[in-house]
């Protein structure tokens, strides 16, 4: 067991950590769950019913996440709608998760990326299909980057975004904020995981918010005593967005899966911690 005695902080929403869970327990980690990133519905479903309601307009719908395809099937089915009623548009999905969200929900896949990386996604997408004044639904949080969008509108397509569901902090943010502070400064965690560029961001908020209330620190002495008591951490990152923020926030990262999945995670931890 490569990671026995590694207590590893799994920072992923509680629906998505299982399987991270599971795999650092089977290498003897002691994972920790504490989610620092909550799903909900969008702000307005107003853009979305109506996208749903005309999906025969569409010649694609592309999904970058789990939470679009469950959040889009679930507001499908409550119109009454399903997949097979339609025999446009065609679904490209970012990601082996998101694949397999959809492919578990009964809806086949017709494009997937060699690369979960959303730049690689459009190069390969426009290499193999003529996306020239193809009409594509992108359903998205809010905050989240809009490469996708603009890449494949400067290419030609008519992209329509629409909000899909919300991505925020949890609503127990301070004692979540607390929590992690209590568990850094007493030395009891020594790694850190880090699914997305946002739950890097929510992650360095809640961090700071907690120190601030246990140290009494404000602006430059909270940043040094950010640094100070995260120098001894592992950060750990999925992908090389969150790679960049995790990087701009705390200036580094040490592990980086190359595989952008819990398993490639989970597969450099072990390889980090075999050169140790």
């Amino acid at each position: 067991m490569h990671l026995k005695g590694k207590v590893i902080l799994v920072t992923r929403a509680e629906t998505q950590a299982q399987h991270l869970v599971t795999q650092l327990g089977k290498q003897g980690a002691e994972p920790i769950v504490i989610p620092v990133i909550e799903f909900g519905e969008p702000s307005s479903f107003d853009e979305l019913d109506t996208a749903i309601g005309a999906l025969e307009k569409f010649d694609w719908i592309v999904f970058a996440s789990s939470n679009a395809a469950s959040a889009v099937h679930k507001r499908l089915t409550q119109a009454g709608k399903h997949w097979t009623d339609r025999p446009n548009p065609k679904v490209a999905a970012i990601g082996s998760a998101t694949s397999k969200t959809l492919s578990d929900l009964g809806i086949d896949v017709d494009f997937q990326p060699g690369s979960f990386v959303a730049e690689r996604f459009v190069a390969e997408f426009s290499a193999t299909h003529a996306l020239p004044k193809k009409r594509i639904l992108w359903p998205r949080t809010l905050g989240g980057r809009l490469v996708i969008a603009d890449q494949l509108t400067s290419i030609g397509a008519d992209v329509t975004a629409v909000e899909a569901y919300s991505t925020k902090l949890p609503q127990d943010a301070g004692e979540i904020g607390e929590k992690i502070a209590q568990l850094i400064l007493a030395k009891k965690i020594d790694v850190i995981t880090l699914a997305s560029s946002q739950s890097a961001k929510n992650f360095f908020q809640l961090l700071q918010s907690g120190l601030a209330k246990i140290l009494d620190h404000a602006g430059p002495d909270l940043d040094a005593a950010t640094k100070e008591h995260t120098d001894r951490l592992v950060l750990a990152v999925i992908g090389p967005v969150t790679a960049a923020t995790t990087r701009k926030l705390f200036g580094r990262v040490d592990v980086e899966a190359r595989v952008f999945t819990a398993d490639g995670l989970v597969s450099e931890l072990i390889s980090f911690y075999g050169t140790k």
